[in-house]
């Protein structure tokens, strides 16, 4: 508001604050200009009569704007470091050594070894992780390490005689067909996570995957009580793994610290902004 040409204005109040205005001072009203956006995706931004795109306004505004696509969740506040490398990290390490449980790798049958890594690397670690990716603003590895993690602890809960789970049950038929309930709706809930990843990257696509047809397959088994299906199932959490595995270590690999890089292999659907490596 200009008020040079009202001299019988002394005072003014605004909210509870009294202020005298300066009529000298308030020779000119800034213009604001409108932030509109254009494009597919809305990739264009018009800031006046400046023109950026989205990605370079992202990258400059890094910890502040997210971007969720390129990787699972995207980068979050600069003050936490992102959990997602340490969350995947108890995810692979858990599941390798179950896969290999499940292919009788060296004739071994007795999986009791996974009830410690489900217990600690598997479940808390990834538990934590799902806490801390709240902290960063990442609501899809919130959801992914959080669930995860509660699936390795009552998997490890399950496994282990002190809970006396299996001990409730009056035959091995009827533990097996509740097995089957619970790996199937462990699949049900991988599938829609699945769905999440498409436009990410083709590692994290795959991981869910692999995953995915691990629990279908387990299942299987558990319904049928053959083990060749468990056979399979151990074969795709093994492709499973070693994508998480690939996945935590694209996070860490920096020029800082390896000459290795790893890539991302953007998802053919992914949005252009997301298509390159978050460093």
């Amino acid at each position: 508001m200009d008020i040079s040409g009202h001299p019988e204005i002394d005072e003014m109040v605004i909210g509870s604050d009294v202020v005298t205005p300066k009529a000298q001072s308030v020779d000119k009203v800034s213009q604001v200009h409108r932030t509109v956006s254009a494009g597919s995706d809305s990739e264009v931004i018009h800031i006046g009569d400046t023109v950026v795109s989205k990605h370079e306004l992202v990258e400059a505004f890094r910890g502040t704007l997210k971007s969720g696509l390129g990787d699972i969740g995207g980068q979050g506040s600069l003050k936490f470091a992102h959990p997602a490398p340490v969350g995947l990290c108890g995810f692979a390490l858990s599941t390798f050594v179950q896969s290999l449980v499940n292919l009788n790798a060296r004739n071994v049958t007795n999986g009791n070894i996974v009830i410690g890594l489900g217990f600690f690397y598997g479940g808390m670690v990834q538990i934590l992780a799902g806490m801390w990716s709240i902290a960063v603003g990442d609501i899809f590895s919130a959801t992914a390490f959080t669930s995860y993690g509660s699936y390795w602890l009552s998997f490890a809960a399950i496994s282990t005689e002190s809970f006396g789970i299996r001990a409730s049950f009056d035959n091995e038929q009827e533990f097996n067909s509740c097995m089957g309930f619970y790996l199937i709706g462990w699949f049900i809930f991988t599938f829609f996570m699945l769905l999440c990843t498409i436009r990410t990257n083709i590692v994290s696509f795959g991981l869910y995957l692999f995953m995915d047809l691990g629990f279908l397959f387990t299942a299987t088994a558990a319904f049928s009580g053959e083990i060749v299906f468990n056979k399979v199932a151990g074969a795709c959490g093994l492709v499973s793994c070693l994508c998480a595995w690939y996945d935590a270590f694209s996070w860490i690999t920096s020029r800082d610290l390896t000459y290795v890089q790893l890539q991302k292999f953007p998802s053919p659907f992914a949005p252009k902004r997301y298509s390159r490596k978050t460093d």
